[in-house]
């Protein structure tokens, strides 16, 4: 997930980072908000952790996403 490799890159990384998060949030939602549920809400969680910077989790959380996508 490109979010995953920007986040904490100077120059604008944060913030494409939690836009491309955002995107997925917003597609998910309007393909099927009951069946993406739980997705949708560890991407919240993402980009929350993305703004307050803290990376390390940011990761672990795009990780589960991707989890979640695979199963």
């Amino acid at each position: 997930m490109l979010a995953n490799e920007i986040v904490d890159n100077p120059g604008g990384g944060l913030l494409s980072a939690t836009q491309a998060i955002g995107q997925v949030k917003a597609a998910l939602g309007d393909a099927d908000e009951e069946r993406w549920r739980d997705l949708v809400r560890v991407l919240d969680e993402a980009e929350d952790s993305a703004l307050r910077r803290r990376y390390g989790r940011t990761r672990e959380l795009l990780g589960e996403a991707l989890a979640k996508l695979g199963a």
